[in-house]
């Protein structure tokens, strides 16, 4: 998993586990680990999140594109949510000027914007919504899919994926057993 796959974002995150050496650096590292993964004949996956108070306009579609460039076979994106008792929940519960955080616990489900960054610079829930939404048609386009579907392993991850969203649940957060039940 990986907070972001926009290098900027990881930047202004002072990730310099994923940014050292540049842009350049950070996508050949992860390709090359993936080729090497794949070369074995182990399909691989990653997450990522979006919804970061230092996200902007245009950051699904970027992050889609480099986790194309990379060449996973398959990324499950999160929107960024703050768990109770969560490290991110006490920093900004410090700092309540910051961030409105949704009281209704129901809604942490991964795939909804549950934080309000007080930021302007800063995405709307409403945009954070279109921006995992622009990832997920921008990664998941069909000659991607295509690509992804020529491998036995890639068509397992692949399946799994869409049933679970077909079902409205987040595919990394069900277990087998919840495919099957309301």
């Amino acid at each position: 998993g990986t907070e972001s796959f926009d290098f900027d974002v990881l930047q202004a995150m002072h990730k310099t586990q994923n940014t050292r050496g540049g842009r350049e650096a950070f996508i050949g590292d992860m390709k090359n680990q993936r080729i090497s993964w794949n070369e074995r004949g182990i399909a691989v996956s990653a997450t990522c999140i979006i919804g970061h108070e230092l996200d902007r306009k245009g950051v699904g579609k970027r992050s889609a594109e480099n986790a194309l460039e990379i060449g996973f076979d398959l990324v499950v994106p999160f929107i960024l949510g703050v768990l109770p008792g969560s490290k991110d929940s006490f920093v900004l519960g410090q700092d309540p000027d910051r961030a409105t955080i949704a009281p209704d616990f129901n809604r942490y489900t991964s795939m909804e914007a549950t934080i309000t960054w007080n930021n302007p610079d800063s995405l709307t829930p409403e945009q954070v919504w279109e921006e995992y939404m622009d990832f997920r048609r921008t990664f998941y386009r069909p000659e991607n899919i295509r690509r992804v579907c020529s491998s036995m392993t890639g068509v397992r991850q692949f399946v799994w994926y869409m049933i679970h969203t077909a079902l409205g649940r987040h595919g990394m957060a069900s277990g087998a057993g919840k495919i099957y039940t309301a």
